[in-house]
């Protein structure tokens, strides 16, 4: 009976023994897949963590970037139009230019026009002038060598030979005396024709 007892107590400790290795096992793998869990929760979190604080730099870096380059863009629309502008102006102020540069031609050529005839006019005045000066010269040699000349011989020569209106302009153009003296030596018809006519060329 004894023995019995004995051997049923062995059983159960032997029974018994593999339960609490089981036990063992089962919370020691519990407690490994928690720490996995654990440390892959730590893991995840860490990597989340990362990539939305790296998301959120790329991000901002390329809202950043965004801002530069439509600040960039809106300065160089700006320049773009200051260059058109300033070409506009560039073009308007050579138009002008030219307007004027093609206005100070045209009055140069104008006064370059006006003086060649001004020369020309000059020349022919000093050419009228010469030929005057010249034809007074010999008139006034005419009317020396004629009141030089006796108041009879003069008075024949220039009542027969000379037209009455050159005679009176003759006769005009001596000292009053010798002129007389001329008239009176002529008949009284021609000295009275003469005279009249020199009266009228004196007014």
């Amino acid at each position: 009976m004894e023995k019995s007892r004995k051997a049923a107590n062995a059983s159960l400790a032997l029974a018994a023994a593999p339960k609490k290795k089981t036990s063992g096992k089962i919370i020691l793998t519990l407690i490994l897949v928690l720490l996995v869990v654990g440390l892959l929760a730590g893991v995840t979190v860490c990597y989340l963590f990362d990539y939305l604080s790296l998301r959120t730099g790329i991000v901002s870096f390329f809202i950043n970037q965004d801002e530069q380059y439509r600040t960039r863009l809106a300065e160089l629309d700006q320049r773009e139009v200051d260059l058109s502008q300033r070409e506009a102006a560039l073009d308007e102020t050579a138009a002008k230019q030219e307007q004027t540069d093609k206005k100070q031609q045209r009055e140069q050529e104008r006064l370059e026009t006006f003086k060649a005839e001004l020369d020309t006019k000059e020349k022919d005045l000093n050419t009228r002038i010469t030929a005057f000066d010249n034809g007074v010269a010999e008139y006034d040699k005419v009317v020396q060598t004629v009141a030089a000349m006796d108041a009879k011989s003069a008075a024949a020569m220039l009542e027969t030979l000379w037209p009455v209106e050159d005679t009176a302009k003759l006769l005009n153009a001596m000292i009053p005396k010798k002129a007389a003296a001329i008239l009176e030596k002529m008949t009284t018809a021609g000295a009275k024709t003469i005279t009249e006519k020199m009266i009228l060329l004196s007014q």
